[in-house]
């Protein structure tokens, strides 16, 4: 063995030094790395294999396929087609083959991928713990392209922490922060923490109870520009506020007030006089249609340009109108064309108002009254949600009230009613979320209470009851700890993509995620703590790395574990999602994925796939997936004792795109000695046909190379033998070249 082989060979990354390498998209031009893949001529546009693609083509399994309309991401391509984001136009999902990977049943493994902690030598490390339910959105341009939510950008994290040891459970004495969701060492990380207006140094006193609402508020009409603002609730002794953000820096660490409502919401909407109380929940729709969003809270509807209040519900309806409180926590309302009459309606509490000018257009039909909520002093009138449970156009309000669930029309006609189990103790129930928990093509509706987490099945009736039901109208309770605000929120997502959504929830003192079909605990955090208001877990595609995450927010005034977790799957099985949560309020139709509000938006509980609410649904095909294989490998050298050249393609021959910072790993083997290379990353996503070339350069001083073999292998994970994507195929990620001499001649 030579001595010679001791020490790593050194490795020249394409031209320039150590621990860099050449990527560059596969477009044609001058050739990429020395030598050259193999390549008949020059191409203007796209490569496929050796021919050049036209202007509106693209590669895809082997041959050059047509582009069709521009688009941003898929929802802005027809029914059967997809979005390629580097070339920004649609393209038949057909023309891109067959490529799929479900995941194996039963196979659940959450995991903590990141968290967010306040750093050391933060000015507002005490402000550690969140009781609300962040929001997310593309609100950063990453990776310097112009656009903010491009293929190369990560969604950001908003929301507000406070510190409970000195403030309490319940203050408005938060601060709000904007935090990356890209996961650098275990850690998120913060871009701007926001406590001051910038420009007049007053104190901003974020309701720490508050959700926060982001959206474009004030589109430029060019998709390119749109950068959407963040929405949040002050409080100060007086009266609620509000406030919208807008981004003065790309990077995201700068913002200034756009507007400031200094009157609404005023504590006759969500209050009362108990400052222990409330917690307003805002929302962004485009109420009147007219192009231009507004900013909702409960039952006041201010316009989303200037702040300026165009409507409240107690001055148009009077003193008993809906604001959308249950228990001592709220508003929420919900902005939807439920009848499909062409104009939206905005459903808070029991009333249900014309969303453009605040008129009575309907009352849910209760029976009886709500009443004021227990020790409030204001109504408690109901959380609702909207989806379509009976195959007919038209959409149902589902409202929660006072410890029952009511289903109701378009127009307010009571369809069922159901007592949430509990007791006699006060169990008023949180926000509902609406999906298909067992996978028979109905719906089932979740509700948090103090005791127990329910299930309402309206199939589960008869006598004697259906084998799988705990009661008349309800599948299913899990036991829960929520017994200080009994009105906390959940969300659902369909983790394996097998139709049935798995409900996502934390309480005082568990997060967890239950089976949807039986109530089982699939999983149970006991380290989770928080004094619980109306936050829910949020499911997003955080990181944009194609796979769904859960962020979780805690709050332990003992001093737990506090601020956020983000859980993923540890055998990356989750399967994909969008990349926003907006608003508390959430559903698919409201808003674009890249924070754009729609002024006709498809209304999702028209669409089977979007018929629900809370839960976040990918467009396409959620078992679509990537093949990432290594092609056009050349390894040579000219004569011994020279530097060996080695140059390649990895290419994505599936069907979805894969996110940015996959590894190529590439390994020497020689003299009977293995050595890693430093892992190479590449740098940007990959759509379906995209590729992209790397170049390296082995130093050849003192080095024999004659019988060496290299091995190079794509999507390379240490701690994953499948690697970071789960792929349609997992066996074409590897090749093996020997090393040609071109300066040899024949013999």
């Amino acid at each position: 063995m030579s001595a010679r082989w001791m020490t790593p060979p050194r490795a020249r990354f394409g031209a320039a030094a150590a621990l860099s390498f050449f990527l560059f998209a596969c477009r044609g031009g001058d050739p990429i790395v020395e030598p050259p893949p193999i390549q008949v001529e020059e191409c203007e546009h796209a490569v496929c294999g050796i021919a050049c693609c036209g202007e509106n083509e693209r590669c895809a399994v082997g041959e050059c396929v047509p582009l069709d309309a521009p688009c941003a991401t898929t929802e802005d391509c027809g029914e059967g087609q997809i979005c390629l984001q580097s070339e920004r136009r649609c393209i038949a999902r057909e023309e891109l083959g067959a490529c799929r990977y479900v995941p194996p049943t039963g196979v659940f493994r959450p995991t903590i991928e990141c968290s967010y902690r306040p750093r050391e030598g933060d000015p507002y490390a005490r402000f550690s713990n969140v009781a609300m339910a962040p929001a997310v959105a593309n609100l950063t341009d990453d990776d310097g392209d112009g656009r903010t939510g491009g293929p190369g950008d990560v969604p950001d994290v908003v929301f507000v922490s406070f510190d409970m040891a000195t403030d309490g459970c319940c203050t408005n004495q938060g601060v709000l922060r904007i935090v990356s969701g890209e996961c650098v060492d275990g850690e998120l990380t913060e871009l701007a923490t926001i406590a001051f207006d910038p420009e007049t140094g007053e104190r901003l006193h974020f309701d720490n109870s508050a959700g926060v609402a982001i959206g474009d508020l004030d589109p430029a009409g060019d998709p390119d520009l749109a950068v959407p603002e963040i929405v949040a609730i002050l409080r100060t002794g007086g009266t609620g506020q509000t406030i919208a953000l807008r981004r003065v820096t790309d990077d995201g660490r700068e913002w200034a007030v756009m507007w400031r409502n200094r009157r609404y919401p005023t504590f006759e909407h969500f209050q009362g006089g108990n400052v222990q109380h409330g917690g307003p929940q805002p929302s962004i729709a485009d109420v009147d249609s007219d192009g231009r969003a507004e900013v909702v809270i409960g039952n006041v509807v201010l316009n989303g340009q200037t702040g300026e209040l165009i409507w409240d519900g107690f001055e148009t309806v009077g003193p008993d109108a809906g604001v959308g409180n249950n228990g001592f926590l709220g508003p929420i309302s919900v902005v939807a064309d439920v009848d499909l009459d062409g104009r939206n309606e905005l459903i808070a509490g029991d009333t249900i108002y014309d969303a453009a000018t605040g008129a009575l257009r309907g009352r849910l039909d209760w029976g009886t009254s709500g009443g004021s909520c227990p020790g409030v002093g204001i109504r408690c009138d109901g959380f609702v949600g909207i989806a379509n449970f009976d195959g007919e156009p038209r959409a149902e309000i589902v409202s929660v009230r006072r410890g029952e669930v009511g289903l109701f029309g378009a127009f307010g006609t009571q369809r069922a009613l159901v007592r949430l189990p509990g007791g006699d103790m006060n169990n008023e129930g949180g926000p509902p979320t609406i999906a298909d928990f067992d996978g028979d093509g109905q719906l089932e509706i979740g509700v948090a209470g103090a005791v127990y987490y329910t299930v309402i099945d309206f199939e589960c009736q008869g006598s004697p009851l259906p084998s799988h039901c705990y009661a008349e109208n309800i599948r299913w309770v899990h036991p829960i700890e929520d017994r200080s605000s009994r009105a906390t929120g959940s969300s659902v997502f369909d983790f394996e993509g097998d139709g049935r959504a798995e409900v996502v929830y934390a309480d005082e003192q568990n997060f967890y995620i239950f089976d949807g079909v039986t109530g089982e605990a699939l999983f149970r955090d006991t380290t989770h703590r928080s004094n619980t208001r109306l936050e829910l877990p949020v499911v997003v595609d955080l990181d944009a790395d194609g796979q769904a995450e859960v962020i979780v927010a805690r709050a332990d005034g003992g001093g737990g574990m506090v601020g956020l977790d983000v859980f993923g799957d540890a055998d990356r099985n989750w399967v994909r999602t969008r990349r926003i949560w907006n608003q508390h309020a959430y559903f698919v139709g409201n808003v674009r994925e890249l924070g754009t509000i729609p002024t006709y938006p498809v209304q999702s509980f028209t669409s089977p796939s979007m018929n629900s609410f809370r839960q976040n649904v990918h467009q396409g095909d959620v078992h679509d997936a990537p093949d990432l294989v290594v092609t056009h490998v050349d390894v040579g050298r000219c004569g011994p004792g020279s530097d060996v050249g080695i140059s390649f393609r990895v290419e994505n021959l599936g069907v979805a795109w894969v996110g940015a910072g996959v590894h190529v790993r590439v390994r020497v083997e020689a003299n009977d000695q293995v050595h890693d290379l430093p892992l190479l990353t590449i740098a940007r996503p990959l759509d379906p046909g995209e590729s992209v070339e790397l170049g390296l350069t082995l130093d050849g001083e003192e080095r024999s190379y004659d019988d060496a073999r290299i091995t190079i292998t794509v999507d390379y994970d240490p701690d994953n033998p499948r690697g970071r994507y789960n792929e349609c195929d997992e066996e074409n990620n590897t090749v093996t070249a020997g090393v040609l001499d071109r300066c040899i001649g024949p013999g």
